[in-house]
């Protein structure tokens, strides 16, 4: 199964990499469309900031690197704003 997960995620990149979502994918990244989601369903205790805590609760599978991609400005916190960069950037694919 690994080796599976392995081979999509290289592939999304090969495949992504002209796409423009190169300020996302800084690595292999994977099918954005499980996190398609609205920011007010993530953050818990609604304080406007997604911690990494509430993101492994929605998302218990994801990686520390999906975390990080999304945080652009790696203030260990995902605002509205990076959300919406985010799905904004990959609403098309």
């Amino acid at each position: 199964m690994r080796k599976l997960s392995v081979t999509v995620l290289i592939s999304i990149a090969i495949l992504g990499g002209g796409c423009g979502h190169n300020k996302f994918h800084q690595g292999s990244m994977p099918d954005p469309g499980p996190y398609m989601i609205h920011f007010h369903e993530l953050d818990a205790d609604g304080d406007d900031a997604l911690t990494r805590t509430e993101f492994k609760q929605r998302f218990p599978d994801a990686t520390a690197d999906v975390f990080e991609a999304v945080d652009l400005d790696g203030d260990d916190i995902i605002d509205h704003d990076e959300w919406h960069g985010f799905k904004e950037a990959h609403k098309n694919g």
